[in-house]
């Protein structure tokens, strides 16, 4: 279908689930995975199944896997699901490398960045992996890919729905990569979404559906201060539907409102991490809000105190 060579990598579960929807499609792709991963997928496959009623098979002569960046310097395209360590590690490598490094028709090769979590460092993380020659888009990966066991072929189930978002910018690359069970769309305001999907953390522990160890007990403070130092870096968070989050919280905040539309109103759009990742999860987001803070010069008394007393009690051992 596609004339350009598509090279994916990241998280190994979403990584290995897209690749081979879009080598199924017709594309020509090749998946870096970690070693395990390509000896079980070499070995038996992977078969994709979702709770709408995906039941897929794809082998390695429809989908080629590596572990090796060498693949790097042949893609068209290159797209990061998840941007893991060891893909931003590859990727950095890579630019380094005259031989590794990726090329398009004598052209950089463009990076597409898929966030996969509630968790996942945005582009102040020290894990985002776009090279700085390469021309870069981002995305959101509106749902998680779990590994579920059975005897022969890797299952990747996935778990939620709807389309990949891209920014608008990369439009062309959205509609390479639109193809049958992995729809692929547009979005106007990605570092809006990501955003409000990351807060939509907090506004679950005021509706009390988030019960774990060590959480804001007062997450409204939290939530203002967030939403202040978002402003002043003009950043405006929304959610899936382009409403904005604020929007959300006043409504939330309405007594006006039944309680169960209340309720629905802090129900997550996207899967977050449970237990105590999710107060790992809530600190890795409040750290990068808080350098984000003092970058604007606003201050975050109440996210500072939290993030304190939580690396007292429970050091995080390295920030995402």
């Amino acid at each position: 279908m596609a004339e350009g060579h598509i090279v994916v990598l990241g998280a190994p579960a979403p990584a290995g689930f897209c690749a081979a929807l879009w080598a199924a499609a017709g594309h020509l792709v090749t998946w870096i995975a970690p070693p395990d991963w390509q000896a079980a997928y070499l070995r038996d496959g992977v078969h994709l199944t979702d709770h709408s009623g995906l039941d897929a098979r794809v082998g390695a002569d429809t989908l080629a896997c590596t572990t090796s960046p060498e693949i790097l310097s042949q893609a068209a395209m290159i797209v990061v699901l998840s941007a893991t360590p060891e893909a931003c590690a590859l990727l950095r490598a890579a630019e380094t490398e005259p031989a590794t490094a990726p090329a398009s028709r004598g052209a950089a090769a463009p990076v597409l960045l898929f966030h996969a979590g509630p968790a996942v460092s945005m582009a102040d993380g020290p894990y985002d992996p776009r090279p700085s020659c390469v021309p870069s888009a981002e995305g959101v990966l509106p749902w998680q890919v779990e590994v579920r066991q059975q005897a022969g072929p890797l299952r990747l189930h996935r778990c939620g729905s709807g389309p990949l978002l891209v920014s608008e910018a990369a439009g062309a690359m959205a509609r390479e990569l639109d193809v049958p069970c992995l729809e692929t769309t547009t979005h106007r305001d990605i570092p809006g979404l990501l955003w409000g999907l990351r807060l939509a953390e907090l506004l679950r522990i005021n509706a009390g559906e988030a019960e774990a160890p060590d959480l804001p007990e007062h997450p409204q403070a939290l939530l203002q201060e967030a939403l202040g130092t978002l402003a002043q870096a003009g950043i405006r968070p929304c959610l899936p539907g382009g409403v904005p989050f604020a929007l959300r919280v006043g409504l939330w905040r309405s007594r006006l409102l039944p309680a169960s539309w209340r309720d629905g109103l802090a129900r997550p759009h996207w899967p977050g991490p449970l237990g105590d990742q999710r107060a790992a999860a809530i600190e890795t987001m409040l750290a990068q809000l808080l350098r984000m803070g003092r970058r604007h010069g606003v201050e975050m008394p109440e996210t500072s105190a939290w993030i304190d007393r939580r690396r007292q009690r429970a050091p995080l051992g390295a920030e995402r």
